[in-house]
């Protein structure tokens, strides 16, 4: 027959299973943890991944610390950069509204102890705080906490290029809730929304920049447009060509017409034009002389244009050429108004008596005509003081 255990041993086997108790509830509590943080994390990263505003972003976060994660409360504050050095608070979860608006909040040297998210913004590194060992300048939030009923914050600094520009704080109801891996947990996730947070404003900044030039190019197109005016960017190493848009059509051509080159621009000059252009551009390569000329341009059907360019040279380090850039605008129709502008030169016959002119080819026309037919003069007809006089002695005729 068992012979029964003394109480002694009944006491010592209890206290054994009470402390296997106590460390199955505890890692069963672990596993919780451990399983809440686990799903916690998995719809974090999903937000950070899914939500392309950094306003909708901040203030999903905020609210899947407290649905999710179980916490009191959590914000997320931006540090701003005027005179005062203010915190503003954009997105908050579990919080009176407005209640953040109401409170004040600055990194500056004189008031960063006054708060944890001050602390975290003006030192960069976290802050966690509880309601049992607040400091004396800490006595207006411990008020407040009371008040709001949290008993610990915990304040994230989000760094870009080693500098807090926010701070997430989570608050939460129990005094002990941020334990070191709570801590290091959070520091992580911090990190992942400040990298988040990075990527949406470099996305906005693209976008903004690619408006700004596509706004920039269209405004350019009209005013080249306008003004029958093309930019080109030669490579004088390798003579491709690079013509704006607006270019082709000052020469007849379309941008999927061919490949430009050098020696594909000179095809298009006259020949009889041609070594004076290409002098021209010599001249500017490697004399360093101004490229600016005029020279006419034949068509594809045929037309001849008059083109005025103008161009610079870029050169490297040492002095070599390496690219020319310039500018090339359609001038026919001033051309065409210069050639039809009549002058007046040379010995012009003149009859003595009715003042008539002869032509080039013998004919006689009335001063009048001849001027208004090879000038761009007008006529108004008056009286010299002589004729007035002769013609209308008596009349006084002050001319």
């Amino acid at each position: 027959m068992a012979q029964k255990p003394t109480y002694q041993e009944l006491k010592t086997r209890i206290s054994h299973l009470t402390c296997e108790y106590s460390k199955l509830v505890g890692l069963e509590d672990q596993s919780r943890l451990a399983l809440r943080r686990s799903r916690l994390s998995s719809e974090y990263a999903k937000t950070l991944v899914r939500e392309k505003n950094e306003l909708v972003l901040s203030t999903k976060i905020c609210q899947l610390i407290v649905e999710r994660g179980g916490y009191f409360c959590a914000w997320l504050a931006f540090a701003e950069a005027d005179k005062d050095k203010n915190i503003r608070a954009i997105a908050q979860t579990g919080l009176e509204d407005g209640y953040l608006d109401s409170v004040k909040m600055s990194w500056s040297e004189a008031a960063f102890r006054d708060h944890a998210t001050s602390m975290a913004i003006r030192t960069g590194t976290s802050q966690s705080w509880s309601i049992l060992d607040a400091e004396p300048s800490a006595l207006p939030w411990q008020k407040e906490a009371e008040r709001n009923g949290y008993e610990a914050s915990l304040a994230l600094p989000l760094m870009i290029d080693h500098q807090a520009f926010a701070a997430l704080t989570i608050c939460a109801s129990n005094a002990g809730a941020f334990c070191r891996e709570d801590i290091l947990f959070w520091e992580a996730c911090a990190e992942d929304l400040a990298f988040a947070i990075q990527c949406l404003r470099h996305e906005v900044r693209q976008r903004q920049t690619e408006q700004g030039l596509r706004k920039n190019e269209k405004r350019d197109a009209l005013a080249q447009q306008a003004a029958k005016t093309g930019t080109w960017e030669w490579d004088i190493r390798t003579g491709s060509l690079d013509w704006s848009k607006q270019t082709y059509p000052l020469f007849g051509l379309r941008p999927d017409d061919s490949e430009i080159t050098y020696e594909a621009f000179l095809k298009c000059i006259p020949s009889e034009d041609r070594p004076h252009v290409e002098a021209s551009v010599n001249a500017a390569v490697y004399e360093g002389k101004a490229y600016d000329i005029e020279h006419p341009v034949q068509c594809p059907d045929g037309t001849l244009r008059w083109m005025s360019e103008r161009g610079d040279v870029i050169r490297d380090k040492d002095g070599n050429p390496i690219r020319m850039v310039g500018v090339v605008q359609d001038i026919t129709e001033r051309k065409q108004s210069l050639e039809q502008t009549k002058t007046l030169s040379g010995i012009m016959p003149i009859c003595s008596n009715c003042k008539q002119i002869r032509d080039a080819q013998g004919k006689w026309h009335q001063i009048e005509t001849y001027i208004r037919d090879h000038s761009s003069a007008k006529f108004s007809h008056s009286i010299c003081p002589g004729c007035a006089k002769n013609l209308y002695p008596d009349y006084d005729l002050k001319m």
